[in-house]
């Protein structure tokens, strides 16, 4: 299941279990309503009747993370199933937002490139041609600049289209074949997303401890849960550390301060929160504030790259048409 599906079926699975039905009832009726296909959830009617236990069907069918199983297991335990499987929704659909932010953030300036790359291309191939041949027929000779244009405009475009397929080429490879660590390594140096990629991380990890936290898991059993939604291996290896102290020593700060995971203000309030009882909260507030730094991030790129990409587009088909039109002005002031 993709995370956006997920998210629709933890809402259904908390609609379930808020009316109080069996969960193979439930899901029965979702597959007779929505006339679904989805052969996973009619696996799960099938050994829900046969009596096994929900957590271990859903771990069975691997569609969730080992963390979220054990916030389903306290779930079940404590008799709140409805309100985690909201909370599991909600963490999915934040996660597709962030990756929505950071998916036009990247595609934006791709697109604003192509469309400059696309005009250049057809005013080479198609229109300077045209200019050639009325000059031609009126006898004007082209020097310098404009000779070159009018001989080489067509090669010119043609390399552009090639640019911009080579382009995209890399866009779909970088996407489609991250899996290899390789290729992983040299997209992230290409499109130097390490800074993003590293908020990313900070965003799901405190999310993640945040309901971990809530649902009575300890700060050290966090830790360890969270190490399976940070991708980033700097990030993980911080992780670890910092659990590792917290487990050897009683001291937060010094723990923290070790693993140097969050930055130096969110561990004070961290430490703080601890003593106060709000952790969970904390940790909160400490994830909006990498939402919000996302944010300023991925504008702080786009605020620079908009006004540049139309100063590059106005100096380059400026410069073109001028050039093109330096003949034409001649031959008037000629007469």
């Amino acid at each position: 299941m993709k995370q956006r599906e997920l998210a629709i079926f933890c809402r259904q699975l908390a609609q379930i279990a808020g009316a109080g039905m069996r969960f193979e009832e439930g899901l029965r009726f979702i597959i007779d309503e929505e006339k679904e296909k989805y052969i996973p959830k009619r696996v799960m009617i099938q050994k829900l009747e046969k009596g096994e236990v929900l957590v271990d069907v859903l771990e069975q069918e691997k569609l969730f993370s080992v963390e979220m199983l054990e916030m389903i297991a306290i779930g079940m335990q404590t008799g709140n199933l409805e309100e985690i499987f909201n909370e599991i929704a909600d963490y999915y659909e934040h996660e597709i937002n962030i990756k929505e932010q950071v998916k036009n953030a990247f595609y934006y300036p791709l697109i604003l490139g192509s469309i400059l790359l696309v005009v250049m291309s057809i005013l080479m191939i198609k229109v300077l041609p045209i200019f050639k041949e009325i000059y031609k027929g009126m006898n004007v000779t082209t020097t310098g600049f404009t000779k070159w244009l009018f001989e080489k405009g067509s090669l010119v475009g043609i390399a552009l289209v090639i640019v911009l397929i080579g382009a995209w080429f890399i866009v779909f490879v970088g996407n489609f074949c991250t899996y290899f660590k390789q290729t992983k390594a040299l997209w992230k140096r290409l499109t130097n997303r390490n800074q993003i990629l590293e908020l990313i991380d900070l965003i799901r990890l405190t999310r993640m401890l945040s309901l971990l936290i809530k649902n009575g898991q300890s700060l050290d059993q966090a830790l360890l849960y969270g190490e399976g939604v940070v991708r980033q291996e700097n990030l993980k290896e911080k992780l670890q550390i910092c659990r590792a102290e917290i487990i050897t020593s009683s001291d937060l700060m010094q723990s923290l301060n070790k693993g140097s995971l969050f930055k130096p203000f969110i561990r004070k309030s961290l430490v703080l929160a601890l003593k106060t009882g709000r952790l969970e909260s904390s940790l909160k507030e400490a994830s909006s504030y990498y939402e919000k730094h996302l944010e300023k991030t991925l504008l702080k790129g786009l605020s620079i790259i908009e006004p540049v990409s139309v100063g590059i587009i106005s100096i380059i088909l400026g410069s073109i048409l001028f050039a093109v039109m330096i003949p034409l002005m001649n031959l008037i002031n000629a007469f």
